[in-house]
């Protein structure tokens, strides 16, 4: 889903993962003696500078994940004697001056021509402190339901920092700096739910599971590099299986099926409440008059349905013809009065994509359950006009997506 759609973290993760990659050949070059291999660090870092550039222009946010890049080069030539903390200081410049120079820009971008500012922190006196554990409890029931990834996570920390303390070999000098992403980008996640947030999005740990798949490629290097290593040195007697023609090929054949057995699954568009949601649409936009102000009724949505009918009704409009949509009643309003909610978008128009007790009773109309409805506001009060019935199912959000 993340991939095809327009979120920047399928960008981030690549570009992050090949600054990963180019750092631990820095370091591996480093600890190979910077005297005989000059030449080729210079060239990485150069290498470092540009890919931090793009890291930096794919979404300003990055910086924090060049940052902790840098940080994991730093804490490696700490604890690794075979490279002087001094060689890895010296290339800083190199590696991070442009990616901060077109950050820079940006910022004075935002300052001249983006008075309201980007993401901010809130005032002081809001930061929630008092539920941050409560925010954390939320963050690692996520992490439970992503098991794969952050079991894989976890292990390539746990494993980097041990063979750094006792071995200090190459895979501990990509696993560490790994791990440095890991960690230090999901304590930045929580101290922003915590101050940047707002109450509704820290609470719900909004989108912790997207923003971590920007280090998932980062993780899987790593982790694919530490178990070839262990493959070389452990698994001896399966080698000849390894280097003859079976493994290759079973490699081969995975990487050309799975693509075809998954590809239902890319297809997270083909669901049946969105299909709804289409139909509904096309029929909104041929049945409401221009100048209607529709307001659309979902308690328990996030948002995606008001956007997925405002598509229909405007993609074939021209300007000041189509209906509009002042806003929806989705979780974020679900704990405030329905009836005054309504009231106070000036709606001509309400479509209830799921109805409810507390829906029937806010409206005064009595709708049928198991489909969405269309309702005008005559005289004072609403009269159903339309009702699409669900196809077959009860509840829209039981419905995989």
């Amino acid at each position: 889903k993340l991939v095809l759609s327009a979120y920047a973290d399928s960008t981030t993760a690549v570009v992050l993962a090949v600054m990963g990659v180019l750092a631990w050949k820095i370091l591996e070059s480093l600890a190979g003696g910077e005297a005989d291999n000059k030449a080729k660090v210079r060239s990485l870092a150069w290498q470092f500078a540009w890919i931090a550039v793009a890291l930096l222009n794919v979404k300003q946010a990055n910086l924090a994940l060049l940052g902790l890049v840098l940080v994991g080069m730093v804490l490696v030539a700490v604890a690794d004697s075979k490279i002087r903390l001094a060689g890895v200081l010296r290339l800083l410049p190199v590696m991070a001056l442009p990616g901060l120079a077109v950050y820079s820009v940006w910022r004075y971008h935002v300052a001249v021509h983006l008075p309201g500012g980007e993401f901010l922190f809130t005032p002081v006196d809001e930061w929630l402190i008092p539920e941050a554990f409560e925010i954390l409890k939320v963050m690692l029931a996520v992490a439970g339901r992503k098991g794969a990834y952050f079991a894989m996570m976890t292990a390539v920390t746990v494993a980097a920092f041990l063979a750094l303390w006792k071995f200090r070999n190459p895979f501990a000098r990509l696993g560490v700096i790994a791990a440095t992403c890991f960690i230090g980008f999901n304590l930045v996640l929580w101290v922003l739910y915590i101050t940047a947030f707002g109450r509704l999005n820290a609470l719900h740990a909004v989108s912790f599971w997207r923003f971590n798949t920007q280090l998932g490629l980062l993780g899987c290097v790593a982790a694919a590099y530490g178990f070839a290593l262990l493959w070389r040195s452990r698994m001896t007697t399966l080698h000849g299986l390894a280097r003859g023609r079976f493994l290759p090929g079973l490699g081969v054949v995975l990487v050309l099926a799975l693509p075809v057995a998954a590809a239902p699954d890319l297809r997270f568009d083909l669901r049946p409440q969105k299909e709804h949601l289409r139909m509904v649409g096309k029929d909104l936009a041929a049945m409401l008059p221009p100048g209607a102000r529709l307001g659309i009724i979902d308690p328990k949505g996030n948002g995606l349905v008001e956007l997925m009918v405002r598509y229909e009704l405007t993609r074939n409009s021209g300007p000041g013809k189509a209906p509009s949509v002042p806003g929806s009643y989705d979780f974020a309003d679900r704990d405030k009065s329905l009836k005054a909610f309504m009231a106070g978008m000036g709606a001509s128009h309400a479509w209830v994509f799921q109805t409810s007790k507390k829906v029937r009773q806010a409206l005064g109309v009595d709708l049928p359950g198991r489909a969405s409805h269309l309702l005008e506001k005559k005289d004072g009060a609403w009269k159903l006009l339309e009702s699409w019935p669900y196809g077959g199912w009860d509840d829209p959000y039981s419905l995989p997506d």
